[in-house]
């Protein structure tokens, strides 16, 4: 399809970890990132066998896929820091874990888990970027993405894209 998106101003959706540094660090919870996709909350709760793990939580997108990264919350302060000893760079499925004191965020319950009013707010901003997205049907061919904004110049398009095949002909849309 092409994909016109109108919208004046792009946001960024979330702030990235490195800007959250001002946040109290966790006591008892630690951050698993690179994680296999095949994994679930009993995988990587297995993954800290010897610990004194009270959760392990694997965050996942709304279709069930992982995001490759996780929670995993201790019973003690030592537990914690015994375990980002011993797992820290460890191989997992050919995989190198990077493992982190979690900070502390208020958007998160106690395993870690994305709380509900914030799930509602990523589907607002979804929305409100397809209500921007304007699809364009029966195009030539030999369009190209840059032919597609002229067209639209008068409205001030964000961008333009031509859905393509894999050998990069143009589907047309």
């Amino acid at each position: 399809r092409a994909k016109l998106d109108l919208d004046q101003q792009k946001q960024p959706q979330y702030q990235k970890m490195t800007e959250q540094t001002d946040k109290a660090p966790s006591s008892t919870m630690l951050y698993v990132s690179n994680l296999p996709f095949s994994y679930r909350n009993e995988d990587l709760e297995a993954l800290f066998d010897g610990f004194q793990v009270k959760t392990a939580y694997v965050a996942q997108r709304r279709n069930g896929r992982s995001k490759g990264f996780g929670f995993v919350d201790f019973e003690t302060e030592e537990e914690q820091q015994r375990a980002l000893a011993a797992k820290d760079g460890t191989e997992v499925d050919e995989r190198v874990l990077t493992v982190k004191v979690a900070h502390k965020d208020d958007r998160r319950d106690e395993k870690g888990e994305l709380r509900e009013e914030f799930r509602v707010n990523r589907d607002a901003e979804e929305q409100r970027v397809q209500a921007n997205t304007l699809y364009v049907a029966n195009l030539p061919f030999s369009f190209e993405d840059e032919d597609l904004e002229k067209v639209f110049e008068g409205y001030n398009p964000v961008s333009a894209r031509i859905a393509r095949r894999r050998n990069g002909r143009s589907k047309g849309f």
